[in-house]
């Protein structure tokens, strides 16, 4: 459910603070158990340079990790997980997600 969240929300990646919140806010509904869920989405650059990356991204064909891996820590009742989530490998996850 934590993944699938994930990747349902990730149209707002761009900013941080409304991912988080949309991300705990729809495993607050789905899960009967709290999680202490924690996101980190990395450092977030100043406006100009997010511009000249994806610029850079859009012209010269550059791949950048930026924006596009979270790291998920949160516990169930059973153990502690600590996941590193590429959003841009979607197809990697389809079979987990949606069998």
């Amino acid at each position: 459910m934590v993944i699938f969240s994930l990747f349902l929300n990730k149209v707002h990646i761009r900013t941080p603070g409304v991912y988080k919140q949309s991300v705990h806010t729809f495993l607050k509904r789905r899960l009967s158990w709290d999680i202490n869920l924690r996101i980190d989405t990395g450092k977030k650059l100043d406006r100009d340079s997010e511009r000249d990356l994806l610029l850079d991204q859009v012209l010269y064909d550059f791949e950048s990790k930026y924006l596009t891996e979270v790291i998920v820590e949160f516990t169930t009742p059973i153990k502690d997980v600590k996941m590193e989530i590429n959003l841009s490998e979607e197809d990697k996850y389809e079979d987990f997600l949606y069998d």
